[in-house]
């Protein structure tokens, strides 16, 4: 189901934003990276943001071959973390 959920997703992303090799991606709730898992290699880097701690856990884990893959922890509803015009 996990699979199945982020192939659907990845592809919706993929015919709204087609994602290339340049551009710098975010996934806001990002969870345990489903979507991110399938684009990551698609974009030049890829940011997955999530509240949870544990969430964050496994996805790092998920997503540990990619060397164009960060995450960060949501505190807030503000995202310091990323300056501005800083994601494509």
């Amino acid at each position: 189901t996990l699979r199945g959920n982020g192939d659907y997703s990845a592809r919706q992303v993929r015919a709204a934003l087609a994602p290339t090799p340049m551009d710098r991606v975010f996934e806001l709730g990002c969870g345990v990276a489903r979507i991110g898992h399938r684009l990551a290699g698609e974009c030049g880097q890829w940011l997955g943001l999530d509240i949870s701690a544990n969430m964050l856990a496994a996805a790092r884990q998920r997503m540990a071959g990619y060397d164009n893959v960060f995450f960060d922890a949501l505190a807030a509803e503000r995202l310091p973390m990323l300056a501005d015009g800083s994601q494509d």
